[in-house]
């Protein structure tokens, strides 16, 4: 339950009744005191949830999708013309020269960051080992199959008295 906060749920921290109101850790490593935390969602969400595209990044969208839409048409026109390989060269080299004109833009430069977060996330995760696998896949298997032996065997007893109540 809330207990009046909106849509912010408690922490094990919090009291009912604002007895005792732990300090709350939103959005950096600074301590917000519950009260405060409205007043900083709102200093944070100045952004729109719908943005709107600047002229200059809506214009560089445009000429990376032309791009690729010509190299689209190029490619098939050529058909006859060219072989395989150099259409292949010459679509990949089309794209990469639209993708990197999109990464110009503020939503490309954002979609970077949000690889190179994620990517950096990656990082920390603790990968099991070789065996550590085998053997997790292993009892998976095993608890399948004991699983489906288990089911079988009782498939078998409901036939069993179906037939024994149906004559």
């Amino acid at each position: 339950k809330t207990a009046g906060w909106g849509f912010e749920t408690l922490l094990a921290c919090h009291i009912s009744h604002g007895r005792l109101q732990a300090p709350l850790i939103l959005f950096s490593s600074k301590r917000v005191f519950p009260g405060e935390h409205k007043a900083r969602i709102r200093m944070n969400s100045t952004k729109s949830e719908t943005q709107t595209l600047s002229r200059p990044d809506a214009l560089k969208l445009a000429a990376a999708g032309a791009l690729i839409l010509i190299a689209l048409v190029a490619f098939y026109l050529f058909a006859n013309q060219l072989i395989l390989v150099v259409r292949v060269m010459g679509l990949l080299i089309a794209v990469g020269a639209a993708v990197a004109i999109a990464l110009k833009t503020e939503p490309g430069a954002e979609t970077l960051e949000f690889i190179r977060g994620a990517r950096s996330e990656l990082r920390k995760v603790v990968w099991p080992t070789r065996a550590e696998t085998t053997q997790t896949t292993l009892i998976v298997l095993a608890m399948v199959i004991l699983m489906g032996i288990l089911l079988w065997l009782f498939d078998m007893l409901l036939l069993w008295l179906v037939r024994l109540i149906t004559g």
